[in-house]
């Protein structure tokens, strides 16, 4: 076997281990997914569904108690296999800050999603077709800055992010990514050849396996970032120095591409940030708010 071969092969074992640790990891989570909320919070927060064509996507919203008048919004998309319940304490923290918050599952998105649909029909563009839906429904509140709306994503929804705001870049004001997954086409494209159902069950997350041919099939060959960098709004990517799963060259390819952009590396950090997506470094949303706290405050 060739060097390469060898190499991929690492690569291919080394992902699928650790995304089923997660797998299994996030099947017995909370589904709640709250921490020390506090007993009088500053923000109400309810179910809310929204409609794309026949499909119902299960989300909630924050809203802020104190504001007055039409508010920003953010609106938060989670990574793979997991659900809406991972964007707890960013969707908290936004409604702290004045915010008007919504995650939601994406349709497919994982075993455990609420909304419509399966795992086998998701695609990366099925999921920006979601987003695209939740924006038109978020920015028609009554009590929503329509000029105000703020997409934020981790890893594959912070790919699904940056390609959905390239669409919808008239009804975006900004962009917050946090370790966006950029290199999954490349993945796609490098295991193409492997046939991932000989490893049975330890092929059923990564996207690779669960996912279906679908997935694969829409991602082969494409190049991701050649569909974003356009965007002209400000966007904020933020990274681990440590990540193994996206390595941060990934981001500062695509931070080169966007005329406002800002890139922050924390150092020691991994894929996931908080005990909600999985870190494997310790908590690091205090350095994460300080960045997007910067990054609002400059808007």
């Amino acid at each position: 076997m060739s060097i390469y071969k060898k190499i991929v092969c690492c690569t291919l074992v080394c992902l699928i281990l650790l995304c089923s640790f997660l797998f299994f990891a996030g099947c017995n989570k909370n589904d709640e997914g709250a921490s020390d909320v506090p007993d009088e919070p500053s923000y109400n927060v309810e179910e809310m569904h929204v409609s794309k064509g026949e499909n119902d996507i299960y989300g909630k919203i924050y809203v802020p108690k104190s504001s007055e008048g039409k508010m920003p919004a953010v609106i938060l998309s989670h990574s793979a296999n997991l659900t809406a319940d991972s964007m707890n304490s960013y969707a908290i923290g936004f409604a702290e800050r004045g915010y008007v918050a919504y995650a939601f599952d994406f349709c497919g998105g994982s075993s455990k999603s609420r909304s419509d649909g399966n795992i086998e029909d998701m695609t990366l563009f099925t999921e920006v077709e979601d987003l695209k839906a939740v924006i038109s429904e978020i920015s028609s509140l009554e009590y929503v800055d329509a000029d105000g709306i703020y997409l934020f994503g981790t890893s594959q929804g912070g790919v699904v992010t940056a390609l959905t705001a390239e669409e919808a870049a008239d009804s975006i004001k900004g962009e917050i990514l946090l370790y966006p997954a950029f290199n999954i086409p490349e993945l796609v494209s490098m295991f193409s050849g492997f046939d991932l159902s000989s490893l049975g069950n330890l092929s059923s997350f990564g996207g690779f396996g669960t996912y279906g041919k679908a997935f694969m099939d829409t991602l082969k060959d494409y190049n991701v970032y050649e569909h974003i960098g356009s965007f002209d709004g400000d966007v904020l990517i933020i990274h681990g120095s440590k990540d193994f799963i996206v390595n941060p060259s990934y981001s500062e390819r695509a931070s080169e591409l966007y005329e406002h952009c800002t890139l922050k590396i924390i150092e020691g950090a991994g894929h996931g940030f908080n005990s909600e997506n999985f870190t494997m470094y310790g908590d690091c949303d205090g350095t994460v708010w300080q960045y997007i706290d910067e990054y609002l405050a400059a808007e």
